[in-house]
Formats: structure tokens, C-alpha cells, sequence
């Protein structure tokens, strides 16, 4: 049995540059942002495509918040009209184009490889650099709501 040994082929700065950007231009292309709730096993989210999403500085957001968007899932869920917004497990997905990466900021309950999957599917986060992080914001908790404004 014969086996060749091979150079790795040289790029020139250009051509590594042109394979950068077109990689971070199919993930600005590609995904969604926006927010969701994770209620009874069901992920109910709101998303955009990146491209339709706000610009603040380095991170594409999109333009919904929770606290109004609330009234359009409960009208969509009739279970979640006795719930306030922050009383469901509730998180946000964002990118930021310098880093190339999505970021779910999200209730710590909702940690578990099922919900991430959904999110996953859900914002079409796969094969995309995606960091997951729980963050006290989406607490449902409200000792530690309340904590958030004591000074």
C-alpha cells in the first residue's frame, strides 16, 4: 500500500481573507433573532431574520421585547392569560457580528440539552457558533427579580 504525503496548498492573504468573509457572511445571513418563552414543553418564539434585525453598535437584536409581545402569545395561548410575561421562562437570542457568534441569554431552568435543541431549530442556529448562558434578567424567581433593583 502506497500513501503520499501532501503539502498543504498555500492561500495567499487574499483568498484567506475572501474564505473569512464569506463564512462570516453566510452567518449574517443566515438565523433568526428575537425572544422566547419555554411554557409546558413548548417553545413559544418570536424571531427575525438577522437581516431584518436592529443594529446597536456590534450586536443584531431584533425589536421585540417581552413585556409587549406578551399580549400577542397570550392571545395565541389561551392557558397563559392568568401569567404575567416574566412569569414563564423567557430568554433572548442576539448576534454579535464581531464575533460571529449567536448568544441565548436565557432563565437557568431552561439549561438542558432539550430546550437548547428547540431553541436551536427554532432561530435555524445549526452549524452556527452559538453560546448559551444563563442570565438573571429572565429570572422567574421573584425573590431575585426584585434583587435585580435593590440598590
Amino acid at each position: 500500500m502506497m500513501m503520499a504525503i501532501m503539502k498543504p496548498q498555500r492561500t495567499s492573504s487574499r483568498q484567506e481573507h475572501n474564505t473569512r468573509s464569506a463564512s462570516k457572511q453566510s452567518q449574517l445571513s443566515e438565523g433568526k433573532v428575537g425572544i422566547f418563552w419555554w411554557y409546558r414543553g413548548r417553545l413559544l418564539a418570536s424571531a427575525v431574520p438577522i437581516a431584518e434585525g436592529v443594529v446597536s453598535g456590534d450586536i443584531v437584536d431584533s425589536a421585540l421585547n417581552h413585556y409587549s409581545h406578551w399580549r400577542l402569545i397570550q392571545q395565541q395561548h389561551p392557558a397563559l392569560h392568568r401569567l404575567e410575561y416574566d412569569e414563564v421562562p423567557r430568554g433572548r437570542v442576539v448576534f454579535s457580528k464581531k464575533e460571529v457568534v449567536f448568544s441565548v441569554f436565557m432563565n437557568s431552568k431552561l439549561n438542558r440539552p432539550g430546550v437548547k435543541n428547540s431553541i436551536t431549530r427554532a432561530f435555524e442556529l445549526d452549524g452556527k457558533n452559538v453560546r448559551f448562558a444563563s442570565d438573571s434578567h429572565y429570572s422567574t424567581n421573584r425573590q431575585q427579580i426584585n434583587s435585580l433593583f435593590d440598590e
